[in-house]
């Protein structure tokens, strides 16, 4: 017995929006490290001009 063609598309667009969000979610971590990176850089720039 085949599936009606209603729930095909429906499992077809959940499939298609979870995958757009884990991508969504994974283009966000990479866009938030480089921000930590660039808050993170001045205190170090002072700690390594301290130790010298």
């Amino acid at each position: 017995m085949r599936a009606p063609r209603s729930d095909l598309i429906l499992a077809a667009l959940l499939t298609a929006t979870s995958i757009t969000s884990g991508a969504w979610s994974g283009v966000a971590r990479a866009q938030a490290i480089p921000q930590e990176w660039l808050r993170a850089a001045p205190a170090a720039r002072e700690a390594a001009m301290i130790e010298q």
